[in-house]
């Protein structure tokens, strides 16, 4: 997933279509009901290009703040791209503590996953393609920063009109402090290596806004492997490219006083892969880490309004896995994690006895928040360095757009009988790792 003339020309059939209602103390702004929402979806069937509705409800909290900057981006997927591969412009208002912000959007109707029905027909959409929005409330008082919320929100539609509420949790936050010396990552440790950077390239510019990115390598899961048997992890394009869920980042700041973002979480966002990658086998008692190389876009923009106030935010979110590796095949860049595996009784969960060669793929739960793994990354921006953790997460897809990554198993052993059992660590089929052993 790259700019270049293909994506836009996909973007070009893109269609999209803004619509925003304002509920302000609980009274209705707008002659929007959802019936008025159905048969602007509906007319669009008619006409022979389907489309759904994403509606957003965005409860703007009560708090001790003269307003509040409310703004919505779509960040920029695989089946659903914007115009330049950064983020989009969605809603971008200044509201009063206690609105409710309804914001709406056609998009095409493109189905991710169908479900079996008893019914008729045999089949039925389980969701339609998946949309990522980035919200943001920011809200001030006597010209100083009070409250901040940011977090990635990927919405599953699954009707042709679909209400998803965002549940905003306001940090209090007090006036913007100096910012001191560059905090760097601690050395020698795994969690904080020191020795994994993401460098922000600044690519374009317009006044205060930026466009860029960065690329570094973000910590995966164990691969594990044993005598005569060889095992290799695998990411992939075609058919359907593998993805996984990693860590998002923003930071606002009101009139823009700070130079460099304090980056805070920003929640997961799914990352497709562009490549197809299987690290160099890894056989004998053994295990690894696998690390996946990851590029960031960078933003930097405006959220509220010029003539009451504005906020600057900026966003870094992951957008492609370039590259997977093991450890010991990244010697200086990344934790050097290969260490013995001494393969521990099969538990009663496990397959087998089995023998032979197979691809052991993963069951994803899709609204998991549950990391698997963590590292420290450092982060910087016009020389300016701050280490944040990047989290993997055990979630994923497996439908019509994308798959999970998935471990490749070779027997080398020259059995003909079942020999080996393997199961999901911890009996989780979203860990992403698989274990081994030869007895039970």
């Amino acid at each position: 997933m790259r700019r270049g003339s293909a994506q836009l020309s996909l973007t070009s059939v893109v269609a999209t279509i803004f619509v925003a209602a304002v509920l302000a103390g609980g009274g209705l702004y707008a002659f929007y009901s959802y019936s008025d929402d159905l048969l602007a979806v509906f007319s669009s069937w008619l006409s022979g290009e389907p489309t759904i509705m994403v509606k957003l409800e965005i409860p703007v909290p009560r708090v001790d703040a003269d307003s509040c900057a409310v703004a919505v981006r779509r960040l920029p997927t695989t089946l659903r791209p914007t115009a330049t591969w950064y983020s989009e412009e969605v809603y971008n208002s200044m509201r009063k503590p206690g609105d409710v912000v309804v914001v709406r959007q056609i998009l095409p109707a493109i189905v991710a996953k169908y479900r079996t029905d008893p019914e008729p027909g045999g089949y039925k959409v389980d969701y339609y393609e998946p949309v990522t929005y980035f919200v943001a409330v920011v809200c001030a008082k006597n010209g100083e920063l009070r409250y901040s919320y940011g977090r990635v929100h990927e919405v599953f539609p699954r009707e042709l009109v679909t209400t998803y509420r965002v549940e905003v949790e306001l940090e209090e936050r007090g006036p913007t402090q100096p910012l001191a010396a560059s905090p760097e990552a601690g050395a020698g440790s795994p969690q904080n290596y020191s020795g994994l950077r993401c460098n922000i390239t600044i690519t374009s510019s317009y006044g205060y806004c930026e466009w860029g990115y960065c690329i570094t390598w973000v910590r995966g899961p164990y691969i594990y492997s044993m005598n005569d048997l060889g095992t290799r992890f695998k990411i992939s394009r075609y058919p359907r490219p593998s993805a996984a869920y990693l860590e998002s980042f923003y930071y606002s700041d009101i009139l823009c006083a700070s130079q460099y973002p304090r980056w805070e979480s920003a929640g997961k966002n799914l990352v497709p892969t562009t490549v197809e990658v299987e690290t160099l086998p890894l056989q004998g008692n053994l295990r690894d880490r696998v690390y996946f190389q990851v590029m960031y876009n960078y933003e930097r923009g405006y959220v509220g309004s010029p003539s009451e106030w504005v906020a600057c935010l900026w966003l870094l979110y992951p957008v492609e896995i370039v590259d997977a590796r093991r450890s010991a095949q990244l010697a200086g860049l990344v934790p050097f994690e290969l260490s013995s595996y001494s393969p521990p009784p099969a538990p009663a969960y496990a397959r087998g006895p089995t023998s032979g060669n197979r691809v052991i793929g993963f069951d994803p739960p899709y609204t998991s928040d549950t990391v698997a793994v963590s590292i420290g990354v450092s982060v910087t921006y016009k020389g300016f360095t701050l280490t944040v953790t990047v989290n993997f997460y055990k979630a994923g897809r497996n439908d019509n757009t994308y798959t999970t990554p998935s471990v490749v198993v070779e027997d080398v052993s020259g059995r003909t009988t079942p020999w080996y059992y393997w199961w999901y660590k911890d009996n989780g089929r979203m860990t992403y790792e698989v274990m081994f052993s030869n007895y039970r």
